[in-house]
C-alpha cells in the first residue's frame, strides 16, 4: 500500500506526494549509515523518475544551481547496514523553512523508497509524522519517515524539497541573504512528536545557495484590435506581454495564428526581440523579459473577401502555453447590385420602357457607385427618381451615385417609341460598379421588351392523304394563317397549277374563302387583312385518268403588305398503278410415297391496291388434292381445278395457299409439274401473272450382300456371316426387312452377334428376321451371325438371305464357308518360368536374407518377339509360373518410377531356357532410386510378418501394408508420417544427413517381435543415398479360455515370448502347468 499525502499550501498546492520508503530505529546489533545526495535538475511531477536524476554528494552552490523559486529539488538518502529483521526503520529529515522574514524550503514531499540495489522504486508501505504547516514561520521543520525493511539491509529514500516563492507578505528563497539554506538527515537523540528516539545514522547536511535561485517570474499576455473593419482597408492588432513577477523570465516567445482571409502586411514589429511570419503564423521571439518589463507587438493586416463577417484571434505566450484574450473584429464587405426590368409587351409603334434599380447591399456603405448602359439604337428619354444623376451621350447611359448608405437604392427609367424593325424585341444590359464590391456576380442585369408584329404562314395539303388510284379525284387545300400578335395586311395567295396529263383544275367554291379565281392556269386569291390568329383558304380539285399515273407536284406563295411573304410546297399527290404477280414453288425433294406440296404466293405490287384478284390452277387428274395455308378459306377445289377469290389486296400484301397430294413410284422419273395463274381488275404487267413449279420425287434402290467371316475354317473354330442391306437410291427405302432360313449343318448353332449388328434382329425356329425400318438414301443396316463348329461340321455351309421394302421391291444374297478337319497335331512338351522380384536393399545384385519381395511389378514373357505371357508379382514378390513349350524365352521387367535395377548390367531383360517338365526361376533385384548426392538421402522402412517370431525376416515371410510410421529429427520434432505400401515399404525421401527416430504405430491384434518391446522406436543415421530399416510383427493368437495348459515338454522360446507379450499388454492370464509322468 502507498500512502498518499495531499499538500494544500504553497507552490505545490494540490500535488499528490506518494510516500514509499525510508529507514531508522536500528537494532543493537547493527549500526545504520546514511549518505545524503541532491540533484542538479528539478523534479517535475508526475512524470519525473527519481533514479534517472543526476545526484551529487555535496552542496548546490550559486555557480552550479539552476533552480527557480517554485521548483522542487530531488534528494536521496542511501541507507546501509540496516537490520533486515526489524519491523520498522525510521529516518528524520529536517529542512530550513524560514529565515529573516523570508521562506526557504516551503515543504517536502513525494516520498519514495527503493529496497535493495535493483534500481527501481518499490511499492513499500511507509508512514510519515504529520507534515508541518508550510504557512508557519518556524525556522526549521522536521518530518519522520517510517518503513519496513522487508528483509533488506540497504534502502534508498527519495523526496524533494519545494523552493519557496513569495507568500503571505514574505519573500521567497531568492530573497534570503548570507548563508545557504539546509536539508539534513538527523542523528542522535531527537524528540519527535513528544517521543524521544535515538538515531544513530549520523548527521548528513546538504545546502543550496539562495543567491543561485532565480526569483519567481509572473508573465501575462493581452491582445487588442478594432471592433470593425472594412474589406480591403488595413488595420492592426496589438499584443502586450508583461512580467509582474520579482524575477526575469528567459526563453519568452509569442505565437499568433492570423485568421484566414487577413493578409499580413510586411513583418510584424516588437519592442522586445524580433518577429517572423510563416504562412498565417506570426512568431515573435522576445528572449528574456525582466521583472516589470512590458513588450508590445504590432501586426498589420488587410481583410480580403474570405474575412467577411466576424474574425476571432488570440496570441499564445511561451513558456506555459498561455492564451491571450480573444479579439473579435467584424469585417464589413459592401456589395452593390443592379436590376433592369422591361415594360409589358407592346405592338409595333407603342412605347417601350426599361427601369434600372441599383441597391447598396452587403455590410457597410458602397462608395464611388456608377452605372453604365449602351442603349439600343433610337432616341431614348431619361426619367425616374434619380435621373438627375444620369446622362445619355452617343447612345450610352452614364450615372454617378457617389456614396450609397447600406440598404439604400437608386432608380432611373429609359423610354422610346417602337417600329416594325423592333419585332424581334428590344434587349439591353446595364452594369454597376463601386470602389469596394464583395461580389461582381450581380453587377450586370439584362431585360427584354416584346414588340408584337404580324406573322403570315401558308400551308398546302393534299386530299386523301396524297394517294389515290388512277380514275379517282385529286385535290389541294391552300391555307394562309396570321400566327403573329399583330395584323397582316393585303394578304394575297398565288399558285401556278400542275399540267399533268388527264388533269383539269377547278375551285370548290363551297369549301373556299371568297376572293379566289383561276386564269391561264394560275390561281389568285385576294384575302385582304388577316387579324392576329385568323386564316383564309381555297380548295382545288381535278379528275385523273390512267395517263395521270405517277406524282402530281404543286407549290403556292403568299404575300402581305407589312409582314413579308411565305411559301407552301412542293406538295405531292401520288396516282397509283397496281401490278399483281404470282409465284409457285415446290416443296423439298421427297421419297416415293411421301406428300408432294406446292406453295402459291400472290403479291399485290406496283403502286396502289389491287382489286378483284383471282387465282386459278389446273390440277393433274387421278389424284386427291388438298388446299391449306393462311388464305385457304378463300379457295375451292373442283375436279381438276383450284379457284381462289382474294378480292381487294392492299399494296404490298400477299396471299398464300399450299396444294398437297400423295406421290407414288410412278412420279420418280420426271416428278410433278404444275402451273398457277392470277388476274386483277387493273394490272399494269401481265408477264408475271403465271408461275410453274416441279416437285422432285426420289425412289429408293435396295440391295443385299452376304459375306462369310472366313472362307475356310478349321473344325472347332466358329463360323459366321455378315448380311448387309444397303439403299443405293436417292430416296428412302421404307420398311426394310431381311429374312434368312439358317443352315442346319451338324455341329452348328446359330446366334446373333448383338455388338456387331444393327438392332431389330431375332432368330425364331431357325429363321433370322431383321426389321430395319426405313433406310435413308445411302444408309445401310447389317447383322452378324455366328455358330460354333465341330468335326461333324466338316464340309461346305451355304446360306441365302432376302431383303424386302415397302416401296422398292426385293433383293437376295448367298454366301458359303468351308469347314475343314485336319489331323490332330502332336502333343507339345511343356515347362515353366517362376519370376522372383525383391528389394535389393544393399544393392549388391544378389538376394540376401531379409531382403523382402516386391509386389505389383509387371513382367513380359516373349518367344521370338511374340508376347506369350504377362506376369505380375504378388505380395511375396513372385510372379505365378506359366506353362510353356520347351525353348528359349526373354523376360522383360516394366520399370516402376522411383526404382532402379541392381542386376549385373542393370538390364531389364533376361534370357531364360525352359526345359520339359522343369520350372526355371529368374530373379530381378531393384533398389529405390537415390536422390542427388550431397547431404540428403532416402529412408525405407520395411514392414514384414514375422511368422515364427524369430526377430529375423525369413524368405517366406510376407510384407505388411497399411502400417503407419513416424520419423522425428534429433530435436524430437516430427519430420513426416507415412503408411507402408503393397510391398510393405514406407518411403521417406530427401532427409538431411543426421540421426532420426522411427516409431511404429501398433495395430490391434499384433505385437512387435523386434527388440524394444510392444511399440519399438529405432534410431537411424542417414549418411548415404538410401537407408533401410526393418520392423517385424506377429499376430496375437489368444486361446479360447483364460487357462493355458503347459505341454508335457518345456515351452518353446516363441511360446515364452508370446506369453511375455500378453502379460506386458495387460492381459490377465491363468497359467496352469501340469506335470506328466512317462508311465
Amino acid at each position: 500500500m502507498a500512502l498518499v499525502l495531499a499538500v494544500n499550501n504553497g507552490a505545490f498546492a494540490g500535488l499528490a506526494f506518494v510516500g514509499v520508503n525510508a529507514q531508522s530505529n536500528a537494532s543493537a546489533s547493527t549500526t545504520p549509515a546514511v549518505s545524503l545526495d541532491q540533484s542538479t535538475t528539478k523534479f517535475v511531477p508526475p512524470t519525473s523518475t527519481y533514479p534517472a536524476h543526476t545526484y551529487i554528494n555535496g552542496d548546490l552552490n550559486a555557480q552550479n544551481s539552476a533552480y527557480r523559486e517554485g521548483d522542487c529539488v530531488p534528494f536521496r538518502a542511501q541507507l546501509t547496514n540496516l537490520d533486515a529483521a526489524a519491523t520498522q526503520e525510521q529516518v528524520v529529515i529536517q529542512y530550513e523553512h524560514f529565515r529573516a522574514g523570508n521562506y526557504g524550503y516551503w515543504s517536502i514531499g513525494n516520498f519514495a523508497v527503493d529496497l535493495g540495489s535493483d534500481g527501481t522504486i518499490d511499492s513499500v508501505a511507509i508512514t510519515t509524522s504529520p507534515l508541518p504547516d508550510p504557512n508557519a514561520t518556524d525556522a526549521d521543520q522536521t518530518v519522520t519517515v517510517s518503513f519496513a525493511p522487508a528483509g533488506n539491509t540497504s534502502a534508498t529514500l527519495y523526496w524533494c524539497g519545494v523552493l519557496a516563492i513569495p507568500a503571505n507578505g514574505h519573500g521567497g528563497i531568492s530573497s534570503i541573504s548570507g548563508a545557504p539554506v539546509h536539508m539534513r538527515v538527523l542523528s542522535g537523540a531527537q524528540t519527535v512528536g513528544g517521543v524521544n528516539t535515538a538515531y544513530s545514522v549520523g548527521n548528513q547536511d546538504r545546502s543550496i545557495q539562495p543567491a543561485g535561485v532565480l526569483p519567481f517570474a509572473t508573465l501575462s499576455i493581452t491582445k487588442s484590435g478594432p471592433a470593425t473593419a472594412t474589406l480591403g482597408t488595413p488595420f492592426s492588432y496589438t499584443i502586450t506581454v508583461s512580467n509582474s513577477g520579482t524575477g526575469p523570465q528567459a526563453g519568452v516567445s509569442v505565437s499568433d495564428t492570423v485568421p484566414t482571409g487577413l493578409t499580413i502586411n510586411g513583418t510584424p514589429t516588437s519592442t522586445l526581440g524580433t518577429c517572423s511570419v510563416s504562412a498565417q503564423v506570426v512568431t515573435c521571439t522576445l528572449g528574456t523579459v525582466n521583472a516589470g518589463v512590458t513588450a508590445t507587438i504590432t501586426i498589420n493586416v488587410t481583410p480580403t473577401l474570405a474575412a467577411c463577417g466576424t474574425v476571432n484571434n488570440h496570441g499564445t505566450l511561451t513558456p506555459g502555453a498561455v492564451d491571450s484574450n480573444i479579439v473579435s473584429t467584424t469585417v464589413n464587405c459592401p456589395n452593390v447590385s443592379i436590376l433592369k426590368t422591361g415594360s409589358a409587351a407592346v405592338s409595333a409603334g407603342g412605347t417601350a420602357t426599361f427601369t434600372i434599380t441599383v441597391t447598396a447591399g452587403g455590410t457597410g456603405d458602397s462608395t464611388n457607385v456608377t452605372v453604365s448602359d449602351t442603349l439600343p439604337t433610337g432616341t431614348w428619354t431619361l426619367g425616374g427618381a434619380n435621373a438627375s444623376s444620369c446622362s445619355i451621350a452617343a447612345g450610352v447611359l452614364s450615372c454617378s451615385f457617389g456614396t450609397m448608405a447600406n440598404g439604400s437604392t437608386r432608380t432611373v427609367t429609359l423610354s422610346r417609341a417602337t417600329t416594325a424593325a423592333d419585332c424581334n424585341g428590344l434587349s439591353n444590359t446595364a452594369t454597376v460598379s463601386a470602389a469596394v464590391d464583395a461580389s461582381t456576380a450581380n453587377n450586370s442585369s439584362t431585360a427584354s421588351i416584346t414588340v408584337n408584329c404580324g406573322n403570315i404562314g401558308l400551308t398546302k395539303t393534299a386530299d386523301s392523304n396524297g394517294t389515290v388510284t388512277a380514275g379517282s379525284q385529286i385535290g389541294y387545300v391552300i391555307t394562309a394563317t396570321n400566327s403573329g400578335a399583330g395584323t397582316a395586311t393585303a394578304v394575297t395567295v398565288t399558285d401556278t397549277l400542275p399540267t399533268n396529263a388527264g388533269l383539269s383544275w377547278s375551285i370548290d367554291a363551297a369549301g373556299s374563302t371568297t376572293g379566289c379565281a383561276i386564269a391561264l392556269g394560275v390561281l389568285t386569291c385576294n384575302f385582304g387583312d388577316l387579324a392576329a390568329g385568323t386564316s383564309a383558304h381555297v380548295h382545288l380539285t381535278s379528275p385523273t385518268t390512267a395517263a395521270s399515273c405517277g406524282t402530281v407536284t404543286n407549290s403556292a406563295h403568299v404575300a402581305t403588305g407589312n409582314d413579308g411573304n411565305a411559301n407552301a410546297g412542293p406538295t405531292t399527290i401520288t396516282v397509283n398503278c397496281p401490278n399483281v404477280s404470282i409465284l409457285k414453288t415446290a416443296g423439298q425433294a421427297i421419297s416415293a410415297g411421301g406428300t408432294a406440296s406446292f406453295t402459291i404466293t400472290v403479291t399485290a405490287g406496283g403502286t396502289g391496291d389491287s382489286t378483284q384478284v383471282m387465282l386459278t390452277d389446273a390440277l393433274a387428274t387421278g389424284r386427291t388434292w388438298s388446299v391449306t395455308g393462311a388464305d385457304a378459306e378463300a379457295c375451292t377445289i373442283t375436279p381438276g381445278l383450284l379457284s381462289c377469290d382474294f378480292g381487294t389486296m392492299t399494296n404490298g400484301s400477299t396471299r398464300t395457299v399450299t396444294l398437297s397430294t400423295m406421290s407414288t413410284s410412278a412420279d420418280c422419273p420426271e416428278g410433278l409439274t404444275n402451273t398457277a395463274l392470277v388476274s386483277a381488275a387493273v394490272d399494269v404487267n401481265l408477264e408475271n401473272d403465271s408461275s410453274t413449279a416441279t416437285q422432285t420425287v426420289n425412289c429408293g434402290q435396295i440391295s443385299l450382300t452376304k459375306t462369310a467371316d472366313n472362307a475356310t475354317v478349321a473344325a472347332g473354330n466358329p463360323i459366321g456371316f455378315v448380311i448387309t442391306a444397303t439403299n443405293n437410291g436417292a430416296g428412302t427405302a421404307t420398311s426394310a426387312t431381311v429374312s434368312d432360313t439358317l443352315p442346319t449343318t451338324a455341329g452348328t448353332s446359330w446366334s446373333i452377334d448383338a455388338a456387331g449388328s444393327t438392332a431389330g434382329c431375332a432368330i425364331a425356329a431357325n429363321v433370322l428376321t431383321c426389321n430395319f425400318g426405313d433406310l435413308a438414301a445411302g444408309a445401310s443396316a447389317h447383322v452378324h451371325l455366328t455358330s460354333p463348329t465341330t468335326t461333324a461340321s466338316c464340309g461346305t455351309v451355304t446360306n441365302s438371305a432376302t431383303v424386302r421394302t415397302g416401296n422398292d421391291g426385293t433383293s437376295e444374297a448367298t454366301a458359303s464357308v468351308t469347314v475343314t478337319c485336319p489331323p490332330p497335331p502332336p502333343a507339345p512338351l511343356f515347362g515353366g518360368i517362376l519370376v522372383t522380384k525383391y528389394n535389393d536393399t544393399n544393392r549388391n545384385g544378389a538376394r540376401d536374407a531379409g531382403e523382402p519381395g516386391l509386389q505389383g511389378f509387371v513382367f513380359t514373357v516373349k518367344s521370338g518377339g511374340t508376347t506369350v505371357a504377362t506376369l505380375t508379382s504378388d505380395a511375396n514378390g513372385t510372379a505365378a509360373s506359366v506353362t510353356l513349350s520347351a525353348g528359349t524365352y526373354t523376360v522383360t521387367e516394366t520399370q516402376q518410377t522411383g526404382w532402379t535395377s541392381t542386376d549385373p548390367g542393370t538390364s531389364l531383360t533376361k534370357t531364360v531356357t525352359v526345359n520339359t517338365g522343369q520350372t526355371t526361376t529368374v530373379l530381378f533385384g531393384n533398389a529405390i532410386v537415390a536422390l542427388p548426392p550431397t547431404s540428403a538421402g532416402t529412408l525405407v522402412v520395411a514392414k514384414y510378418n514375422d511368422l515364427n517370431a524369430n526377430k529375423t525376416r525369413d524368405a517366406n515371410e510376407p510384407a505388411l501394408s497399411g502400417w503407419t510410421f513416424t520419423v522425428k529429427d534429433g530435436s524430437g520434432a516430427t519430420v513426416s508420417s507415412a503408411a507402408t505400401d503393397a510391398n510393405g515399404n514406407a518411403i521417406f525421401q530427401n532427409l538431411g544427413f543426421g540421426t532420426y527416430t522411427v516409431t511404429e504405430t501398433l495395430q490391434s491384434g499384433w505385437t512387435s517381435t523386434d527388440p524394444g518391446g510392444v511399440t519399438p522406436t529405432k534410431t537411424v543415421t542417414i549418411s548415404a543415398a538410401s537407408t533401410t530399416v526393418l520392423f517385424g510383427n506377429a499376430q496375437i493368437k489368444l486361446p479360447n479360455t483364460s487357462t493355458l495348459e503347459a505341454p508335457p515338454t518345456s515351452p518353446s522360446p516363441a511360446m515364452l515370448f508370446l506369453l511375455a507379450v500378453l502379460i506386458g499388454q495387460g492381459l490377465l492370464l491363468t497359467l496352469v502347468f501340469r506335470r506328466w509322468r512317462k508311465d
